[in-house]
């Protein structure tokens, strides 16, 4: 994108020269212009230091503060932005946070169900030693059974 200027002065040569908005921005601010937040193409080879003469002119008074009203209105409308974004980026926050503990029951209860499944599978070669085979096959079931209504009651 080039900027088209108005005179061919050796300030507006250089910002011809720029191929974006932030070059020419950059351009201004290092020949003592200040860079506005917006891109005004009409404004931006206007010399932007006022001295006291200039100010005191009602034209420049008015132009100041139709731009200090402008730029209230846009503070006042960025304000609801603001407000709406820190309620969505709380709301976010919960969900993530919740999103991890739903995670980490969903790996609870894969390992509770693997867990208990694998005891339950190792009974049979543990029963022949008497107290290890029940106990062993009690400890399954009830992981295998905890588990799966962990899983129906978070559900």
């Amino acid at each position: 994108m080039s900027i088209a200027p108005q005179d061919q002065s050796p300030e507006n040569a250089q910002i011809q020269g720029a191929d974006t908005l932030e070059a020419a921005l950059a351009e201004k601010t290092k020949t003592g212009g200040v860079p506005t937040g917006t891109w005004e193409p009409a404004y931006l080879n206007v010399q932007r230091q006022l001295d006291d003469d200039e100010l005191k002119q009602s034209g420049a008074q008015k132009m100041l503060l139709a731009n200090l009203d402008r730029a209230e209105a846009q503070a006042l409308e960025n304000r609801a932005y603001v407000d709406r974004f820190h309620a969505a980026d709380k709301s976010a926050a919960v969900l993530q946070s919740r999103l991890k503990t739903q995670n980490a029951l969903e790996v609870l209860y894969g390992v509770g169900l693997a867990a208990g499944g694998v005891i339950v599978g190792m009974t049979p070669s543990m029963w022949a030693y008497k107290p290890l085979g029940p106990i062993l096959l009690g400890i399954g079931i009830v992981l295998f059974i905890t588990s799966i209504a962990v899983r129906i009651i978070l559900k």
